[in-house]
């Protein structure tokens, strides 16, 4: 018997005139911890770093940039609830409760893993593209690059997103960018 696991149902649940049942109206999002899914997401860019250059050397640059961009479409998919017009493709997103929860976790984690693919091979792709005396200049705006698109995301997110309700909005845009 685990208590923690007490503790959980025990707040998944509330009483209401002496008996359990699930509220439907409230949600547990209190179970997203952005403390958490940060973490989820620094872990797996941890290991897409650890794995990348065996990743690399397995498959080289263009299928490692390729994984890169499937992982970070798969994971903007799960965490958002994949894209609304199409309804074959729908998972479970923020509104569907626990299992949304694991969604979101599940697609932070892919797309932690996947941003390694693509911010430790802009060396080895300008070496491979570019002749000697411009590499380090293909290299700098490779790199500038990412870190604009990593600012771009924040100012797009402040302005897109003004309450926790709109959170699933902006998950849904950038799904339909990854798979653009």
């Amino acid at each position: 018997y685990n208590a923690d696991a007490d503790a959980v149902t025990d707040d998944i649940y509330h009483t209401n005139n002496g008996s359990q049942e699930q509220s439907p109206s409230s949600s547990p999002s209190y179970l997203i911890q952005p403390e958490a899914l940060v973490t989820t997401f620094l872990i797996a860019s941890s290991l897409g770093t650890a794995l990348e250059p065996l990743i690399l050397s397995r498959l080289g640059l263009r299928r490692t940039i390729l994984l890169g961009a499937f992982c970070n479409m798969l994971g903007s998919l799960v965490k958002s609830g994949g894209l609304p017009p199409i309804s074959f493709l729908s998972l479970p997103s923020l509104s569907h409760g626990l299992r949304g929860t694991y969604a979101l976790y599940s697609g932070f984690f892919f797309v932690g893993f996947a941003q390694p693919l693509f911010q430790c091979t802009p060396s080895l792709l300008s070496a491979s593209w570019f002749p000697e005396e411009e590499r380090t200049l293909a290299t700098s705006i490779a790199l500038n690059a990412n870190q604009l698109g990593v600012g771009c995301a924040f100012i797009v997110g402040a302005l897109w997103v003004q309450n926790p309700s709109q959170v699933s909005n902006y998950f849904s845009l950038l799904s339909v960018l990854s798979v653009a």
